[in-house]
């Protein structure tokens, strides 16, 4: 664990390695199923006369958490199974907040959203989590209109529309007319 640390051995003391360190090892530890791990630090002077300190990082285990349900809340438009597709957890899954990233990612490059965001609620069950995840949706088409002349053609119109999540499925659709 302590290789891939920002805060190594005999370093001058930075607050936001530290605070990067406890990041680092949420992140394995949900990784690894540990979704409400606790991790405090500790800081103990060696020896008084001298500016020597350990560190100490206290890591309290939580239980392996399951996910219970997951809830897509503000989907006006995406149907949910659009949603659903992107999400690399089902309720039943042993928890994983690498997958659960890696999902949140995959929702913001389908750039449906202006914003996506996800809360981890606990449960009356011990072992269990369900995951909101609140999406705020944006305009997904677009329309185009121009005229032209030239002098053999004479006049020219041309309508269009663009849109990249028809009906809520996440088909992307196109029609022109010149």
């Amino acid at each position: 664990l302590l290789k891939d640390l920002p805060v190594k051995k005999n370093d001058f003391y930075d607050d936001r390695a530290v605070a990067e360190s406890i990041k680092r090892l949420n992140d394995l530890f949900g990784g690894k199923g540990y979704s409400f791990v606790e991790i405090k630090t500790n800081i103990k002077n060696k020896k008084k006369d001298k500016f020597i300190l350990d560190l100490v990082f206290n890591v309290e285990e939580g239980l392996k958490s399951y996910v219970r349900n997951i809830n897509i809340l503000g989907n006006t438009r995406t149907l949910d199974y659009v949603i659903r597709r992107e999400i690399l957890l089902f309720e039943g899954d042993p928890f994983n907040s690498q997958k659960l990233k890696e999902s949140i990612n995959a929702l913001r490059r389908l750039a449906y959203f202006t914003a996506v965001d996800v809360h981890l609620s606990k449960t009356d069950i011990a072992n269990q989590v369900d995951i909101d995840i609140k999406v705020k949706e944006k305009l997904t088409g677009s329309f185009s209109f121009g005229i032209g002349y030239d002098s053999v053609e004479k006049t020219q119109f041309s309508i269009g529309l663009i849109e990249n999540n028809f009906l809520g499925k996440g088909l992307r659709t196109r029609l022109s007319v010149t």
